[in-house]
Formats: C-alpha cells, structure tokens, sequence
C-alpha cells in the first residue's frame, strides 16, 4: 500500500487546495480506498472529495476517514438500500432539470455543492443532497439524448447566473459568446431552458432554503459521514421513483 500512497501523493499539484478523486472510476478495493485516506492525511491542507457507489466499502472504512476527505455516496446503485438506511449525504443523477427541481434537490452545476460540507448544505438548502443532471454525449435516440440540450441550456443559465449576467436574451447570447457557443445556432433556440437555469441559481442561493427539512433527527446509533457532526445532520427522504 506505501507505494500507491506514494503515488498518488507524488501526483498531486500541492497548489491545489481542493482534489476531485476520480474523473470517472470508483473505488475498487479496500487497499486502494485507505491508499487516498492516508494521501489525504499526507495534505491536511487540501480538501478532498469523492462520489462512490461502493456504499459497503465506504461504510466499512468509514472510521478511517480524515476530516479534510468527504464522500458524496452516489444513487444508482446495488446499495441505494444502504444509503437510506445510514442517511447517508449523496448525489442524484436527473434525465430531467424538472423532475430535479420538482422533488427539491438543489442542482449542482460546477461541483461547488459535492465538496460542501453536509451541514453547510443542510442550512443552505434544508437538505445535505443534491442533483446531477444528465448532459454531454448520450445514446442515439434515447430519452436523455432528447433532454441533454435541455438540460445544457439550464446548466448554462445557472452558469451565467454565477457569473453576473443578467437573465434577458441578450445576455444569454453574449454569455453564448463568451464561451464559444453558436451565436446562431440551437442555443439560441433554448432561452427558456437557459432561463430555467438563471432562475433556479436565483432561487438556491436565496436565503430560504429550496427544500424545507421536516424529518426528526436521524438515528445516531448508525454510522455517519462524520462521527463529529452525527448531531447536526437531519435528513428528509423522497419516496419518489427513481428517474
């Protein structure tokens, strides 16, 4: 394990103050998973920040976690049962901005709510999880094909929000600009997307929360994130269909 210790940490850019572990990929093994607990522990400086769908692996190490190392469980997986079970703080994946905004999540467009502390996310939004929307390249024909654009154009609306552009046309298409976008393209045919997206920044980041948190306080005798901060976490579960 010293020399995969030794590798990641010789990998790092110590400039960086926080590390998304994993682009893509999950962890594999206990090894490798006390492999980047123990990195981290080498960077007290730097903050680290996973999702996981190995729910089992994560909650049998979950003792050995540094403060400085959060792990966002991710639904979609064989152990969803477990993330419920342990309240755990994870992120949902949405084919539809919609059904995201419907259920309450708050949507994470730049990973600035994957690496919030989960109590930070609890007094901002009411709740310690949020959305992920589908976008990029899909399967041909399928229904998150047909939303990607849609979601694209929210995103970039939330994105213009952040960055200070007002919530007109005319800002959508200078912000379009900006980024390279078509400024005659399809884009410009997704202003209420995009407009969806400048609202639903507005609204998160208002001083009410987006998603009201009415449950009783979780069960302390079950293993948590953190050991220290079982008593400020409260959670409210969706009984919802997966999307």
């Amino acid at each position: 394990m010293k020399g995969v210790v030794k590798l990641i940490d010789d990998s790092l850019n110590k400039d960086i103050k926080i590390v998304r572990v994993h682009v893509g990929g999950d962890f594999f093994g206990p090894e490798y998973f006390e492999a980047w607990m123990k990195a981290a522990e080498l960077n007290p400086d730097m903050k680290f920040y996973a999702y996981t769908k190995s729910v089992k692996l994560y909650m049998k190490h979950i003792n050995k976690i540094p403060n400085n190392f959060l792990i966002n469980a991710s639904m979609g997986g064989v152990d969803d049962k477990l993330i419920k079970e342990h309240n755990l703080p994870h992120s949902r994946i949405f084919v539809s901005y919609g059904r995201a905004i419907e259920l309450g999540y708050p949507i994470d467009f730049d990973d600035s709510i994957a690496h919030m502390e989960p109590e930070d996310r609890l007094e901002k939004y009411g709740t310690y999880d949020f959305a992920l929307l589908v976008h990029g390249t899909q399967g041909k024909g399928s229904l998150a094909s047909k939303e990607t654009r849609h979601n694209t154009a929210f995103l970039n609306g939330m994105k213009a929000h952040k960055k200070g552009y007002g919530g007109s046309l005319q800002q959508m298409i200078k912000f379009n600009a900006s980024q390279k976008y078509s400024k005659s393209g399809r884009m410009n045919k997704m202003y209420e997307d995009w407009k969806e997206g400048w609202d639903q920044y507005a609204t998160q980041n208002s001083t009410k929360p987006v998603k009201e948190n009415k449950a009783s306080p979780i069960d302390t005798s079950k293993p948590l994130l953190k050991k220290k901060k079982k008593a400020s976490l409260e959670k409210k579960w969706s009984d919802a269909p997966k999307v």
